[in-house]
């Protein structure tokens, strides 16, 4: 998506924030200012994913199928769409939330010394209570405006 994003930067076509790079109206809007073959070019890149949309929309008796069709035949690319069929015959339908967030969901990511096994050791890198010195640091409070006018009396340059 970074590089989505340079490419629309770099035709001039400047996003606002609440809106993806993969944002179906956006990449047709953006392929609309490349010429005819640079757009059929980026059509038949992404054209296994507009197909597979097309078959999805198509099983679910959705009149936009017929628009993702438009964008195959546009991109003069051959998909085998009785494979993307069976495919999505096979797919179990959800429609609740919490199975389209499931699907969605990205793995968590874990930073530190020990990332493979599931992040930091417990208690290998951890002082023990005889290793800590945090309790016998003393406080000393200074005046600094008191601090700064005694010197000056005394003749001392700060």
């Amino acid at each position: 998506m970074v590089d989505l994003l340079k490419q629309y930067k770099a035709a001039g076509l400047e996003i606002s924030i609440k809106e993806l790079p993969d944002y179906i109206p956006l990449f047709l809007e953006f392929i609309s200012t490349q010429g005819k073959d640079n757009a059929q070019g980026w059509l038949q890149d992404i054209a296994p994913v507009i197909a597979l949309l097309a078959v999805r929309l198509e099983q679910r008796k959705c009149n936009y199928s017929a628009l993702f069709a438009s964008l195959m035949t546009l991109s003069n690319t051959t998909v085998d769409l009785a494979e993307l069929r069976a495919q999505v015959q096979l797919e179990k339908r959800d429609d609740s939330r919490e199975a389209l967030d499931k699907v969605w969901e990205e793995e968590a990511v874990a930073f530190g010394g020990d990332a493979i096994n599931g992040g930091c050791p417990t208690g290998t890198s951890k002082p023990s209570e005889g290793q800590r010195r945090d309790h016998e640091v003393p406080i000393h409070f200074v005046d600094t405006v008191n601090a700064a006018s005694t010197s000056i009396d005394k003749g001392e340059t700060i």
